[in-house]
């Protein structure tokens, strides 16, 4: 049962935020609806989602245009340069720009006096099998896309290397 599920992850969240000392408003939990059709969005929005996660620039457009719920949207995958027309201005957070040209076209394609936030891909670990911009080409990275009209850089993501460890994804 999704709503069931939603609302365990979510005491869990809330429970290691009280364990740290941090307020669980203070932390947005992002259900993935990544190859679940509309009414799962909608079932885990009426248990308490506000924002949802796709990571396919199709599927995210249907799916806002027949929900019935109107969640937070955030484009969570890998973004091509192609794409970019498509998403802009109709997400509220793009998790995984990696590149200024990426960013640049954003800009271009944004609706007039629209604000697009942006979070930047950084490849910690150097895996060559991710996207992400080196952690040493990070800053530069984040200037040029400041400067990008239109986007505002609201931080960094990265994606650690699978483990059953969670120890072992610490460092990264």
């Amino acid at each position: 049962d999704l709503a069931a599920r939603w609302r365990a992850t979510r005491a869990a969240v809330d429970a290691a935020c009280a364990a740290c000392g941090r307020r669980p408003d203070e932390v947005t939990l992002v259900a993935v609806s990544k190859l679940h059709p509309v009414a799962a969005i909608d079932a885990v929005v009426a248990a308490g989602a506000t924002d949802v996660g796709e990571n396919y620039v199709q599927e995210l457009l249907a799916k806002q245009a027949s929900a019935a719920t109107h969640p937070r949207w955030h484009f969570i995958g890998r973004l091509q340069r192609n794409k970019a027309r498509q998403i802009a201005g109709k997400v509220a957070l793009i998790h995984a720009v990696d590149s200024l040209e990426l960013g640049v076209e954003l800009g271009k394609r944004l609706p007039a006096g629209a604000v697009q936030p942006i979070l930047i891909a950084v490849n910690v670990a150097g895996e060559a099998t991710k996207g992400g911009v080196a952690v040493a080409d990070a800053p530069a990275l984040a200037a040029g896309l400041a400067a990008v009209p239109g986007l505002r850089v609201d931080g960094f993501m990265t994606m650690p290397p699978p483990t059953d460890d969670p120890e072992a994804a610490r460092p990264h």
